[in-house]
């Protein structure tokens, strides 16, 4: 399996990327670090799970969130979030799921666990 985090911040891919492969030791996790590289890594590589910023530069995660599902509607996303009041707006945009950052790592990690296993 492949996940792909989209953030814009360097410390924030390596602290998911770092927490997702001591939990998930067969995951393949790669990073992104905007909305627009995103794209081209998406098109590319076709991962099976995203965990994506919504607020990115060169393209935010909103609109990229817009063009994943119109392209690749089987892609499964997780919008990472910083207050409750976005959560609408991406599950509008067609995000599975959100989680706010700086949830506790045991919701993280249920969140992907059912991802990946379908039931969401």
């Amino acid at each position: 399996m492949y996940i792909l985090i989209a953030d814009d911040h360097q410390a924030t891919r390596d602290s998911l990327e770092a927490f997702l492969t001591s939990v998930f030791p067969s995951l393949d996790v790669r990073q992104a670090r905007n909305g627009c590289e995103l794209l081209d890594l998406v098109a590319d590589e076709r991962p099976d799970l995203i965990l994506m910023d919504i607020e990115m530069p060169h393209l935010d995660g909103l609109q990229a969130i817009r063009q994943i599902k119109a392209s690749w509607p089987r892609v499964k996303i997780i919008a990472l979030i910083t207050r409750e009041e976005e959560r609408q707006a991406a599950l509008d945009a067609g995000a599975e799921t959100c989680v706010i950052k700086g949830s506790p790592s045991k919701q993280l990690r249920d969140t992907v666990s059912a991802l990946l296993a379908g039931k969401v």
